[in-house]
């Protein structure tokens, strides 16, 4: 019996009859891991560069050398102890950081209205013009595909379902997580408002004393927090975060390489426990010491927050596709899945691309919310930033649709065509796809199964840690159930 081993496995009977026909989807999940991982990396370094003063040369392969040996020699159980442990030193360096700011400023009724009185508090604007970067519905539209991608079709979120005994725990540990996603978001919210009505009269970016809007929080905790230790606990936090993802990201790349690259090239020789958990200790070496390399390019471009949503949309949508389409759609083809990926992925590659380069020559701009210096009590030189806009041409209207649709633009690209390649060449035939593969939601719609259909026996193999093959994690303690099992 097969075995369930990356999240891509799962389409390989519902959708496609070759597992070579998903070599597509693979590379959009790898390219989504190099890619998306030096980010990570590059947020804490920059705020530990702020506060120490230390070069980022300097901190960000220390930082990678750190996770790549924890992560390569503890496989998926340190990776879960330490997303624990630093989830927790997260939310405290955030949570202290905005306690003792809203105390600074002379507490939540002026941090609420100076956030009021300068319009920074949008809930509302129903702008249905894609091309505002911010408005209700692209925020609403563009984070709803982006979460659906993250949850339904990521390696890291099925490592962690596979590792509980059963479905029903799954389903617990989702809700959790969607549970302390919403308060997270919230407390990170609130501590924007608290650093702006801190600065609403002397904008430190405009006033050079940080380089880049990404030190601003950095900025805060050194500024606002004289208590010894302190900038330690933020900076701990901070480190916290982008190591828990970092960690993620390699112990769930090392496992789809081996699983769909290495043991492929195999042709049937069987690989030993020791043979797999080593392997994938250096896939861990190997791609932690591409993204780390990978930070410095980073270091070159826009700010972190629309790049790093940039880097995930690219591929998000095409994943999200063909997750959707397996599920839901028995009748796409091999083929048609194949091809609406591939579009997908140059679709949506080309508006990143294009939309970065706009942004980077300057023909892109976004408006941002007025700043004041008038309350600053120290000299600073003069800005030297203006831009002559007679010799600036507008970047392309499509270029210029808000970054959050990017999951959307990727995602729609995917399922028309490969709806349309589909009916060309030929759909498959409903009856013999079997309705456990599909979702509940089109059972209706299906027309009467073969007779021959069979019971599907998919087996997971599992040990204490929940993730097959985890380096590390190899022994006794092995278990296999069938899918009816877990439940």
């Amino acid at each position: 019996m097969s075995r369930v081993q990356s999240v891509l496995h799962t389409l390989e009977i519902p959708l496609l009859t070759k597992a070579e026909s998903l070599k597509h989807c693979h590379c959009h999940l790898l390219s989504f891991q190099l890619t998306y991982t030096p980010l990570i990396i590059y947020t804490p370094a920059l705020a530990f560069s702020q506060v120490s003063g230390a070069s980022l040369n300097v901190i960000a392969p220390i930082t990678c050398a750190i996770c790549i040996f924890y992560t390569s020699l503890g496989g998926l159980r340190a990776v879960v102890w330490t997303d624990t442990l630093q989830s927790f030193s997260m939310i405290a360096g955030v949570l202290v950081v905005t306690i003792l700011g809203t105390f600074d400023v002379g507490g939540i009724g002026v941090v609420m209205e100076r956030a009021a009185n300068s319009d920074r508090l949008e809930f509302f604007n129903l702008d249905p013009n894609p091309l505002v970067r911010h408005t209700f519905w692209t925020v609403t539209i563009g984070n709803f595909f982006m979460w659906l991608a993250h949850l339904a079709a990521n390696q890291a979120i099925l490592q962690r379902c596979l590792a509980l005994p059963t479905i029903a725990k799954a389903k617990r540990a989702l809700v959790s997580l969607a549970i302390g996603t919403l308060i997270f978001a919230a407390l990170s919210i609130y501590c924007g408002l608290v650093i702006y009505a801190k600065y609403h009269d002397c904008d430190p970016v405009h006033t050079q004393v940080i380089r880049k809007v990404d030190q601003i929080l950095p900025f805060t905790v050194m500024d606002v927090a004289n208590i010894p230790g302190f900038p330690g606990l933020f900076i701990a936090g901070v480190f916290s975060a982008a190591l828990s993802s970092m960690s993620t990201n390699l112990n769930a790349l090392s496992g789809v390489i081996l699983q769909d690259f290495i043991k492929p090239c195999l042709r049937g020789r069987q690989m030993s426990e020791k043979t797999a958990s080593n392997t994938m200790k250096m896939i861990v070496v190997i791609a932690g010491t591409f993204c780390t390399a990978m930070v410095f390019v980073v270091d070159q471009l826009g700010a972190i927050i629309q790049l790093s949503r940039t880097v995930s949309g690219v591929t998000a949508g095409a994943m999200l596709g063909i997750f959707v389409l397996g599920m839901m759609v028995p009748w796409i083809n091999a083929r048609g899945a194949l091809i609406g990926g591939i579009c997908s992925l140059f679709v949506a590659g080309w508006v990143a691309v294009g939309s970065q380069r706009a942004i980077a020559g300057g023909s892109l701009r976004f408006q941002t919310k007025p700043m004041s210096v008038d309350g600053c009590s120290y000299a600073f030189p003069p800005s030297n930033s203006t831009i002559n806009e007679q010799a600036i041409e507008e970047a392309f209207w499509v270029f210029r649709i808000s970054y959050l649709y990017l999951t959307v633009i990727g995602f729609t690209t995917m399922v028309l065509i490969a709806t349309l390649v589909t009916l060309i060449t030929g759909p498959n035939d409903p009856r013999k796809v079997h309705r456990d593969l599909l979702s509940p939601l089109v059972h209706r719609f299906l027309p009467e199964p073969d007779k021959s259909e069979q019971p599907i026996a998919e087996t997971l193999l599992v040990n204490e840690t929940g993730y097959i093959l985890a380096p590390g994690c190899e022994g006794p303690a092995e278990k296999e159930f069938t899918i009816e099992e877990k439940k």
